[in-house]
């Protein structure tokens, strides 16, 4: 049996081969697992090189390329030969991946890591359970402008009335916490979507994989404004394990 390890900024999860068993946790001291169970143990990740040095493990394969990690495990679990993939995790990069060539097209710093970031800042020490709970009672147009709401004829400029002009450019006295995390989630997933359309090719299909899918009304905000870009979306089974099952087939591992 093989195990694989990703080491995120925020999240660490794991992934077993062939028996395909998944597991993530917050902190490496919670994975507890057996070495002598595993014939060959594969780590990834942006924090992979830390924790192998902390814990002095050894006998460990480190991949070193995280980004073609993260576009052969997207396109696998999306069955897709031709795609991009958007790593929605602490930042977010977009590869591309066409017969099994990736290429690594952009990136920014707003992700997954921002919605929790914020979100406890705006609600002090929140979790993740939490967080999409106050969401999914929030109303984010209290927060944002829309186009309708600046210009009385919008159709002037082919822009639907109801298209966010400004987010977070409108504070009514009637705001709460659940309007916040609501307008923040829109806020990050109008931003990655837009990123999206500049950087892909029309009619492509977006992958969506990563820490950014614990979250629905995020992820729903998301295919929205893909969509209203012209691109097809996914998000795959296990997305959260892209960038394992990614290392795995990288090393050969079939």
């Amino acid at each position: 049996m093989i195990l694989t390890v990703d080491i995120g900024g925020t999240l660490i999860k794991t992934l077993e081969w062939p028996s395909e068993k998944v597991r993530f946790a917050i902190n490496f001291d919670e994975i507890n697992f057996e070495k002598k169970k595993y014939e060959q143990i594969i780590f990834t990740g942006g924090g992979s090189q830390q924790i192998i040095r902390q814990y002095k493990l050894k006998k460990i394969v480190r991949s070193t390329n995280e980004l073609h990690d993260l576009g052969r495990g997207g396109a696998y679990l999306a069955n897709s030969e031709e795609c991009y993939v958007l790593g929605v995790g602490t930042g977010t990069p977009l590869v591309k991946i066409i017969n099994g060539k990736i290429n690594h097209i952009i990136g920014t710093g707003l992700g997954a890591g921002t919605i929790l970031g914020l979100g406890k800042l705006f609600a002090s020490d929140i979790s993740i359970e939490k967080l999409n709970e106050l969401g999914e009672k929030g109303d984010a147009k209290k927060l944002n402008i829309t186009v309708g709401e600046i210009y009385e004829n919008s159709k002037e400029l082919s822009l639907s009335p109801n298209l966010t002009a400004g987010n977070f450019a409108k504070l009514s006295s009637d705001i709460n916490i659940e309007d916040k995390i609501a307008g923040l989630m829109q806020m990050v997933a109008e931003s990655l979507g837009t990123l999206v359309n500049v950087a892909s090719n029309s009619n492509s299909l977006i992958v969506i994989v990563g820490g950014g899918t614990f979250y629905p009304l995020f992820i729903r905000f998301l295919r929205k404004t893909l969509e209203f870009y012209g691109l097809k979306s996914v998000v795959p089974q296990k997305a959260l394990y892209a960038n394992c099952y990614g290392a795995l087939f990288n090393f050969g591992i079939k």
